[in-house]
């Protein structure tokens, strides 16, 4: 039975090609001139073709929400030692 795709509700039909995440600059300079490769996390493989590559933006929101929140505590710890230091003196 083909995965069924959670958002189109179709059925996929390329259940070869790899669904793992890379950084850009490293997958294309492995890809370089040819259009398919086999995935190069280790227990995977699976192909990554060329003209299947496209930015996660999940990933990418995520990993700015969690910069965001280590901004946030950061900040928040930064003023609780500003304020204990006022209350010692």
């Amino acid at each position: 039975m083909p995965f069924e795709n959670p958002v189109t509700q179709r059925f996929s039909k390329n259940r070869k090609a790899c669904v793992h995440t890379f950084e850009n600059s490293f997958i294309l300079r492995l890809i370089q001139n040819k259009d398919t490769i086999e995935c190069p996390i280790a227990a995977c493989k699976k192909k990554v073709y060329r003209n299947s590559l496209h930015p996660d933006y999940e990933l990418l929101h995520h990993s700015r929400f969690m910069k965001f929140r280590d901004n946030i505590t950061e900040a928040k710890e930064y003023f609780v030692k500003l304020r204990n230091d006022g209350l010692q003196k």
